[in-house]
C-alpha cells in the first residue's frame, strides 16, 4: 500500500518537474540486494498534513543515473516551485514523507499548494550562553502550541469542511508554530472564531463535550471502536493455565533442585518488577505490557493522546519493560558467559541460538517453576519462561524432528476445541434438539429444505442448527426481527452449498467453506437415500458460517432470498419466498445479524472462548462491562428545558437497556456519563449522547425512540 521514507533531492538534474524516483527494498525489516523500482502514479504527503494542496499526485520514473538510492523518495530540482515546498513547506531537513502506491487512494488532480509564511531566525553577534538556552527552553515551553492548534484545525475542519477560510488560517498558524523551536517566532494565539466548546467524538476528550462526527474518520472511529469494547471484554478474562507436554518435566523439581530453586527466586523478582510496572501505570494484564499495546494505561495528562513526541506513556512503559526484559535474559546467560557467545549468523543473514544441553535444561526449568503445580506461584504471570523464547522453541523443533514431523499440525486448535465444546452442549440438551429436528422435519412447521438435507447427512448437521438456532434466540433475533428459526437454518444451509448474499469477490469464493452437496433434480431413489458425510470439522463450520455474518458484504446485500435451488421451499404450508415488503423487513432484520455476529466472531478471535456463541456457563452476560471513558454533555440539557435529571436517566435506560447509568457534574456546566451494562446497550447509550440535545429533550417529551436507539449502523 505505501511506505515512509526521507526525502532527498536530484543532485542528478535528471527528475522533471512532476516526477519522482521511488524505489524501496521488499521488506522493512530485513535488508536485502533485491529493490523495488515503482513506475507510475504516486500519492506523497507528510505531516503536518492540514491542507488540500499537502497531499500531491506525482509521476514515479526510473533514471539509472537515481539507481544507487533506495528507501528514500527523490524529487527533482526544476521547478517553478519546490515540490516538498508545497506540501507544508518542507525543506529537506530530514523530513520524512508518506508515499502511497494503492490506486483507490489516488487523487484526480492536485489542489493549490498554500504559500506557507516563512520563519527567519534572527542572527546574533556573540554565540549563545547558557542563560540565553535556558531563557529560550522555558520561553519554548510557555509557547509551545503546535499540539494545541492542529486539534482546533481538526475540530474546525470537522465541522465547517477542510477547505474554510478559518482552516486556513489555523494551518498557516500551525506552520509558524513548527518553526518555532528553530526561528524562536511564536505563532499567534488562536482567536475565538478559531476555538471550539465542542470537539468530534473521534477525539476522545474526557474534558469537553462531545458531539457525533459525521464525516469520515468519525465513521472509521465508530467502527473501530466496537472492536475496542470487547477487547476491553477479552482483557478481564484469565489466560487458559494450559501447560505444553513437550515444554513440561515433572522430573527436573527432583533431578535439579538446586537450579529450580534459583530459577524459583528470579521468578518471583520478575513477577514483582512487572507488578509494580503495571501499578504504576494502571495497567490490568500482563500482555498489554509484554506486547506494548495496552488498550487502558495511566497517562501522565489527559492530553497525552496528542503528544506525538518520543517520551509518552506507552513508550515509557515499552521501554522499562525491556530493560526488565534484558536483565533477566542477561541473568539467564550470566553463568554460561556472554548471550553474544551463543548466537550465530546463517548465510541467508538470519539470527540464531547456538545451544546446548544445559541450556535447553535451564529453559525447561523457568518454564516448570511458572506453569507447574509443585511449586506455589503467588501471581497468574506467565511471560518469565518466554523471555528465553528462542531456547524453548529449539525444544519444541526437537521433538517434532524425533516425531518425524517436519512442521506442527495445522489443524485449528480453537475449532478443535469448538467441535468438543458442540458435541458437549448438543448431549447436554439432547430433549431440546431432538424437539426442534421434530418440529422441523415431521410437525406442522416443517421445514422441507433442512428435512431433506437432514436427511441426507444426519446428526452433524442437526447439531449445528440447533447451534446456530440457540445463538440467534439467546441473542434476541427471533425477539426483536422479523427472523425466525426457519430463517437462521435456511442461513446455514445456503452457506453449506456457496450461496453467499451480497456482492463478494473472487478471493471470498475461492475460500468459501462449502460443506453441503446441492441436491440435483431427478434424482433417483437410490441416490436419494444414500448417506452424506460432513467432513469439515463443526468448529470450522461454525467459526466461518459467524465471520460470513458479520461481514459487510452481507449487511450490505440487496437482496437476503430464502430459497434453495431443487428444493421445496416451504415451511408447513407457506412458501420461503418472500413478498416486497417481506423483504424490505428481512434486509433489516440483516443488519441485526451483522451486529450480533460481529461481536460473536471478534470476542471469540480475541479470548478463543465460546461464552459469546452461548455454549458455555454464564454467556447470558458475556458482554456486561462498563464504559472505559465517560461521556461529557453540557448540563443545561436539564436545567434549561423543565426535565430533571431522573427523568432523563430513566428514558435512557428503557431506551438503551443500560444497567446503571452514572452522571458526575464537572466545572463550567458540563455532566460527565459512565454507564454499565452489555456493549449493545452502551454503544446505545454512546449514540444517544452524542446527539443534539434539544432533539432528545423533544424525544423524552413525547415519550418516542430516537432512530439512533434502533439502529446500530449509525
Amino acid at each position: 500500500m505505501g511506505r515512509t521514507m526521507y526525502g532527498v533531492i536530484d543532485d542528478t538534474g535528471v527528475l522533471q518537474y512532476g516526477q519522482v524516483f521511488v524505489q524501496y527494498s521488499p521488506s522493512v525489516r530485513s535488508p536485502s540486494k533485491k529493490v523495488i523500482t515503482h513506475i507510475g502514479p504516486v500519492l506523497v504527503t507528510k505531516n503536518p498534513c492540514l491542507v488540500g494542496g499537502d497531499v500531491r499526485m506525482f509521476t514515479a520514473v526510473y533514471q539509472s543515473p537515481l539507481a544507487h538510492l533506495r528507501d528514500v523518495i527523490v524529487f527533482p530540482r526544476y521547478g517553478p516551485r519546490p515540490h516538498t515546498d508545497e506540501m507544508a513547506g518542507s525543506d529537506l531537513d530530514g523530513d520524512e514523507y508518506i508515499v502511497i502506491f494503492d490506486k483507490d487512494l489516488f487523487l484526480n488532480d492536485n489542489e493549490e499548494a498554500m504559500h506557507f509564511p516563512k520563519s527567519i531566525a534572527p542572527d546574533y553577534d556573540t554565540p549563545p550562553t547558557t542563560e540565553d538556552m535556558i531563557d529560550f527552553f522555558l520561553k519554548y515551553l510557555s509557547q509551545d502550541s503546535i499540539g494545541r492548534m492542529s486539534n482546533a484545525h481538526l475540530i474546525m475542519s470537522d465541522r465547517l469542511g477542510l477547505f474554510h477560510e478559518i482552516c486556513d488560517g489555523i494551518a498557516r498558524k500551525c506552520s509558524i508554530a513548527v518553526d518555532f523551536p528553530k526561528s524562536g517566532e511564536p505563532a499567534e494565539p488562536l482567536s475565538p472564531l478559531e476555538q471550539s466548546d465542542v470537539v468530534p467524538d473521534f477525539m476522545q476528550k474526557s474534558f469537553k463535550p462531545s458531539y457525533r462526527s459525521n464525516r469520515l474518520i468519525g465513521q472509521l472511529y465508530r467502527k473501530v471502536k466496537k472492536v475496542e469494547n470487547i477487547v476491553e471484554l477479552a482483557q478481564v478474562i484469565p489466560f487458559a493455565d494450559t501447560v505444553d507436554p513437550q515444554l513440561y518435566d515433572e522430573n527436573l523439581f527432583d533431578t535439579h533442585a538446586h537450579l529450580v530453586k534459583s530459577s524459583i527466586r528470579l521468578r518471583d523478582q520478575y513477577n514483582a518488577k512487572l507488578q509494580q510496572l503495571m501499578d504504576e501505570y494502571g495497567i490490568t494484564d500482563e500482555a498489554s505490557v509484554v506486547s506494548g499495546h495496552s488498550v487502558t494505561i495511566k497517562r501522565i495528562t489527559d492530553m497525552e493522546r496528542d503528544d506525538y513526541s518520543y517520551y509518552h506513556s506507552d513508550k515509557i512503559v515499552e521501554m522499562r519493560y525491556n530493560r526488565i526484559y534484558d536483565s533477566f535474559r542477561r541473568e539467564f546467560f550470566m553463568e554460561f558467559g556472554e548471550e553474544s557467545d551463543f548466537i550465530m549468523v546463517d548465510a541467508f543473514g538470519q539470527r540464531g541460538i547456538r545451544w546446548n544441553s544445559a541450556l535447553i535444561t535451564k529453559a525447561k526449568v523457568w518454564y516448570a517453576v511458572c506453569y507447574g503445580k509443585r511449586v506455589m506461584c503467588p501471581s497468574k504471570f506467565r511471560s518469565f519462561p518466554w523471555i528465553v523464547w528462542d531456547l524453548l522453541l529449539i525444544v519444541k523443533r526437537r521433538i517434532l524432528i524425533a516425531l518425524k514431523q517436519s512442521s506442527p499440525s495445522i489443524a485449528n486448535p480453537t475449532s478443535a476445541r469448538l467441535t468438543a465444546m458442540i458435541e458437549r452442549f448438543c448431549e447436554s440438551n439432547a430433549q431440546r434438539m431432538k424437539a426442534m429436528v421434530a418440529e422441523l422435519t415431521d410437525g406442522p412447521s416443517k421445514l422441507e429444505p433442512f428435512a431433506q438435507y437432514s436427511k441426507r447427512y444426519g446428526r452433524k448437521l442437526e447439531m449445528l442448527c440447533f447451534v446456530v438456532d440457540n445463538w440467534l434466540s439467546s441473542e434476541g433475533v427471533y425477539e426483536q426481527s422479523i427472523l425466525r428459526r426457519e430463517h437462521g437454518i435456511t442461513l446455514l444451509l445456503q452457506f453449506g452449498i456457496g450461496i453467499l448474499h451480497g456482492k463478494h469477490s473472487s478471493l471470498d469464493l475461492i475460500n468459501q467453506l462449502t460443506f453441503l452437496t446441492p441436491l440435483v433434480d431427478g434424482m433417483g431413489d437410490e441416490e436419494s437415500e444414500r448417506e452424506y458425510t460432513i467432513v469439515a470439522g463443526m468448529g470450522d463450520i461454525l467459526i466461518s458460517f459467524v465471520r460470513y455474518l458479520a461481514s459487510e458484504r452481507f449487511a450490505n446485500a440487496r437482496t437476503l432470498s430464502m430459497l434453495l435451488p431443487h428444493s421445496k421451499n416451504t415451511i408447513g404450508r407457506r412458501s420461503l419466498v418472500l413478498t416486497k415488503p417481506y423483504q424490505w423487513a428481512m434486509l433489516n432484520a440483516a443488519r441485526m445479524i451483522l451486529q450480533v455476529a460481529f461481536r460473536t466472531f471478534h470476542h471469540l478471535a480475541l479470548t478463543s472462548t465460546f461464552e459469546a456463541l452461548h455454549l458455555e456457563g454464564g454467556s447470558e452476560a458475556w458482554d456486561f462491562g462498563e464504559s472505559d471513558m465517560p461521556t461529557v454533555i453540557a448540563s443545561d440539557v436539564c436545567t434549561n428545558n423543565g426535565i430533571n435529571l431522573q427523568r432523563i436517566i430513566a428514558a435512557l435506560k428503557k431506551w438503551c437497556g443500560v444497567k446503571e447509568i452514572m452522571c458526575r457534574a464537572l466545572r463550567r456546566d458540563q455532566l460527565m456519563v459512565s454507564s454499565a451494562g452489555s456493549i449493545t446497550a452502551r454503544q446505545c447509550l454512546q449514540r444517544l449522547l452524542l446527539i443534539d440535545q434539544s432533539r432528545l429533550i423533544d424525544h423524552i417529551c413525547s415519550d418516542t425512540i430516537p432512530v439512533e436507539a434502533r439502529n446500530e449502523s449509525l
